[in-house]
């Protein structure tokens, strides 16, 4: 997850890295720390990233509680927490910084 901005290719510090990603499920308008250009992280990476991490964390948790050994929902739960577990790693290794469109929010 080593963000390069597109105007000027510097790479922001794991820091400043964070400016870029406001929670679970949402993107930030930030200046690049070094040409001051507006960006935001890219769509489709973000959320796989955040739809993998929610699907995983959901999937466990129901493997804990409700999911009994040897059973077929269990086969069903691991193959699910599973693919999860590869959805979310594309999108955090996928993702990258884009100029933001429109007018940047506010922080």
């Amino acid at each position: 997850m080593r963000y390069r901005c597109p105007e000027c290719h510097n790479q922001p510090s794991w820091r400043q890295s964070w400016q870029f990603i406001r929670g679970l499920g949402f993107r930030k308008v930030a200046p690049c720390p070094q040409c001051g250009t507006q960006l935001v992280a890219a769509k489709w990476p973000h959320w796989m990233a955040n739809t993998g991490a929610s699907v995983f964390i959901v999937a466990t948790v129901l493997d804990w509680l409700y999911v009994e050994v040897g059973t077929t929902a269990e086969i069903i739960d691991s193959i699910l927490i599973v693919a999860a577990a590869i959805v979310f790693m594309i999108g955090l290794f996928t993702s990258r910084l884009q100029v933001a469109q429109g007018k940047p929010e506010s922080s």
